[in-house]
């Protein structure tokens, strides 16, 4: 599935499996501070619990990225306050496809790993005729922005000091180690009705 100029190698990409949760929480780990939500994620795409989809990209033989996502109403998906958002042409209550997470071992990036894990999931995703929605979580050194971008999700909002809208009020980020939070979070939406990637 990959192409030979991005990495040579054996590349692989499939479904999520219960025995790559360890390891994807690991990653996760490395990159971002994993709440207890996610990791019930990752387990129930690896259980194949109805309305949860996940895929990995495995390099020879070790995962290294995953993606994962769920079907949800859309004022209960993610963190962002989608009340502020009046250009949004999302009832609320509407069902969405939401995009939870994306991540690449950074011995592995720069190599196409994040699109294609991206863009496995809008093809999964667009066969249920619904929109797409994700948040990116912006920060030195982890930042999704340019991966979503290119795999056609149109940027709708960004909230800076993400951690502390998405917390109440809370200043010590867990990611940036900055009070106040020097991160940023962006909502994005891939309208389903658009030819898929």
């Amino acid at each position: 599935m990959a192409d030979s100029t991005l990495y040579m190698g054996s590349v692989e990409y499939r479904s999520l499996r219960e025995g790559d949760v360890e390891r994807c929480i690991s990653l996760w780990c490395e990159r971002m501070a994993p709440g207890y939500e996610d990791e019930k994620l990752l387990r129930n795409i690896s259980l194949a619990v109805p309305g949860t989809y996940g895929f990995v990209i495995e390099v020879d033989g070790d995962v290294a990225g995953f993606s994962g996502a769920h079907c949800g109403v859309f004022s209960n998906v993610g963190s962002l306050p989608y009340d502020r958002f009046d250009d949004i042409e999302i009832n609320p209550t509407e069902l969405v496809s939401y995009i939870d997470i994306f991540c690449v071992d950074s011995v592995y990036e720069g190599r196409g790993f994040g699109k294609m894990l991206v863009n496995g999931l809008i093809r999964e995703l667009s066969q249920f005729d619904r929109d797409v929605v994700t948040e990116t979580w912006n920060r030195e050194g982890v930042d999704g922005r340019s991966v979503v971008e290119s795999c056609g999700l149109d940027h709708v909002y960004t909230d800076e000091r993400y951690w502390s809208v998405s917390s109440g009020g809370n200043d010590d980020c867990p990611e940036c180690n900055e009070s106040p939070c020097v991160c940023s979070g962006s909502l994005y939406i891939y309208n389903s009705h658009r030819q898929s990637p």
